[in-house]
């Protein structure tokens, strides 16, 4: 998932600073948000172990060149 489509959901549960926090680590959204992205947008659990590496390490968001 894209950074700026996880921002896009937790917007819907927290400010623009808490939301920062989050996506940079600092802070853990609560559990109840976390099983709602988990069952509606597929953000694993153990995502929120390293966000900051979920949230790079995403095959989805890199295109891989060729050889």
């Amino acid at each position: 998932m894209k950074r700026e489509n996880l921002k896009q959901l937790l917007l819907k549960h927290y400010s623009v600073a808490g939301v920062n926090m989050i996506l940079r680590g600092e802070r853990k959204p609560s559990y109840e948000v976390m099983f709602q992205l988990s069952e509606k947008n597929n953000v694993p659990f153990t995502a929120w172990k390293d966000i900051t590496s979920f949230i790079s390490n995403d095959t989805k968001s890199v295109e891989v060149a060729q050889v």
